[in-house]
């Protein structure tokens, strides 16, 4: 339970500084909870920041398939599918997605291979 609290409070950090400057302390401080809760359930910043973008992505993309499977027809799923693409939305996601791609190229440690 204070895992996906810590893990969810990580997801708005990235959107809104960036995955490189996110730290524990940051974490710790959106989440509510200490710096050592957050390093009891996790070994690196990475790691939490690795677990968030998976959250996020499932999440994003979760919601364009609920979004077309409740369409009436392949047409209309086609159209808000590419209605989709001009959002905040998926300009916050492509940001963090690439933000987060691009910081592991500069680090590819174990929590990037697992994200």
């Amino acid at each position: 339970m204070r895992r996906r609290l810590i893990v969810e409070a990580a997801v708005p950090l990235i959107a809104e500084r960036g995955y490189a400057s996110v730290g524990v302390r940051d974490v710790a401080a959106a989440a509510g909870v200490s710096v050592g809760t957050v390093t009891y359930h996790f070994g690196s910043v990475q790691e939490i920041l690795s677990e968030a973008m998976v959250l996020h992505i499932e999440r994003y993309y979760a919601a364009l398939s609920e979004a077309a499977a409740q369409a009436a027809g392949a047409a209309e799923a086609l159209r808000l599918l590419v209605d989709a693409l001009f959002t905040e939305d998926t300009d916050r996601h492509w940001r963090m997605w690439f933000d987060y791609w691009n910081a592991g190229d500069q680090d590819p440690d174990q929590a990037f291979a697992r994200g």
